[in-house]
């Protein structure tokens, strides 16, 4: 049967990236289809109705026509602007961090419609929400237990002996953490307090619910900093997008 030359798609914008004097290549994500490439053409001229609408992060369907090589958008309807997205520096920061993680952890043409679903999500969180933080370490979790690398933090990696409150630690090239009496024989493993722990278990356990629970900051960082290393080491290297989070992170704590 012949496929189809065009499609309607829901999608948010992953990656854009300029072609020629008018037009732009984008990564986007798609409900229904996973991650594809597309050219949009004449989407940089000031008459374009599709630019504001095309923006990276934006949410919106779009009409794909089939090319050889990449898809083509003919139109774009906006769906959510996450207008502090736009305002925030710290908030644009965690949504091109989440963004970048979905374009890295991804191949084209794979659907996930899970992931779309938590990607849309946690964009309306790190918009909305009051502690954007926590919403961009719960959807670490839920990516990488959605693209195949859950970490394991309810049983040593090494032993397999259930974990209780003390001297535990936490490894990225194991996949997860280790209890006493493993975690001192890696030299690669690093301790990871209770609370961070019990945080961690909790995201992966109690989902979004725990959004709406206090946290301390410093226990929120030590978590980002363990999840870091992890998606650091699956990854082969580090997030362009990271080194810019951290920088905002850094100007947001300083003295004013």
């Amino acid at each position: 049967m012949r496929q189809a030359r065009t499609s309607r798609a829901e999608v948010v914008v992953l990656k854009g990236i300029d072609y020629g004097e008018t037009d732009k290549i984008l990564t986007l994500y798609t409900l229904h289809g996973g991650k594809v490439r597309a050219v949009a053409k004449g989407v940089r001229r000031v008459t374009s109705k599709m630019g504001g609408h095309l923006d990276l992060l934006a949410h919106a369907t779009v009409l794909l026509v089939h090319g050889r090589n990449l898809e083509i958008v003919t139109q774009g309807r906006g769906l959510h602007s996450f207008p502090h997205l736009r305002e925030d520096l710290g908030r644009m920061a965690k949504a091109f961090y989440a963004v970048e993680l979905v374009d890295r952890f991804t191949e084209d043409q794979q659907p996930n419609p899970d992931l779309f679903r938590v990607l849309v999500r946690t964009l309306e969180r790190i918009d909305e929400a009051a502690e954007p933080d926590k919403a961009l370490l719960l959807f670490t979790l839920q990516l990488l237990a959605l693209s195949g690398y859950r970490p394991q933090f309810h049983q040593c990696v090494l032993c397999n002996t259930a974990i209780q409150p003390g001297n535990n630690y936490v490894a990225a090239a194991l996949g997860g953490v280790l209890c006493p009496s493993c975690g001192p024989t890696q030299a690669i493993a690093r301790p990871i307090s209770t609370p961070a722990l019990k945080l961690l278990r909790n995201f992966q356990t109690r989902g979004e619910s725990m959004l709406d629970v206090p946290v301390g900051q410093q226990i929120i960082d030590e978590v980002d900093s363990a999840l870091s290393a992890y998606v650091q080491f699956l990854l082969e290297r580090r997030p362009k997008s990271a080194a810019f989070l951290d920088t905002v992170r850094r100007v947001d704590g300083a003295p004013a």
